[in-house]
């Protein structure tokens, strides 16, 4: 589990400005030239921490503090070549990652966000579980943030890890 440094997290003076939701956008932006896991399978936290670092009234300051400490331990995207996604073929498929962003993407820019997100949530809720559930808790914090390229993230990292809860016993 990643740690920040002491100067990440020091309590910010009472002028300082705070984080705005252009910052966070700003940062959101940058942040999708990283990969959504890290050393194998670590879930990359920092766009739901800075989505959460707005919403408790982090300063400008320490929102980009934090995020200068943590990202140096992230990972660049893979620059595979996204294809057309065959659910059937694609869910759970880590490597797919590029082709559920696109897809994602397309469906958020056809839809809009609202109604790309029900869609996306018919397919992917019964794996809500999926790399320990940070698919369904990064798609929460993109659609707090209001930032469409990481709502397309946060659906692709879901997707790419889906996999299904296993029923309760006894269930039908």
């Amino acid at each position: 589990m990643f740690s920040p440094n002491a100067a990440a997290m020091s309590t910010p003076l009472a002028s300082a400005p705070p984080a705005t939701r252009t910052q966070l956008h700003r940062l959101l932006d940058a942040g999708q030239a990283h990969a959504a896991t890290y050393r194998g399978a670590l879930s990359n936290h920092l766009p739901m921490a800075q989505q959460a670092l707005l919403e408790l009234g982090a300063t400008a300051e320490r929102l980009q503090a934090w995020t200068e400490a943590h990202e140096v331990h992230l990972e660049p995207r893979c620059g595979a070549r996204p294809s057309a996604i065959l659910p059937a073929r694609d869910l759970g498929r880590p490597d797919a990652d590029a082709s559920w962003r696109m897809h994602f993407s397309q469906r958020i820019a056809a839809l809009g966000p609202s109604a790309a997100l029900r869609e996306g949530l018919g397919l992917l809720m019964p794996g809500a579980g999926a790399i320990a559930f940070h698919g369904l808790i990064r798609t929460a914090h993109a659609v707090l943030a209001a930032h469409e390229g990481e709502l397309a993230a946060g659906l692709a990292h879901w997707a790419s890890h889906f996999m299904p809860l296993p029923s309760a016993p006894g269930a039908s």
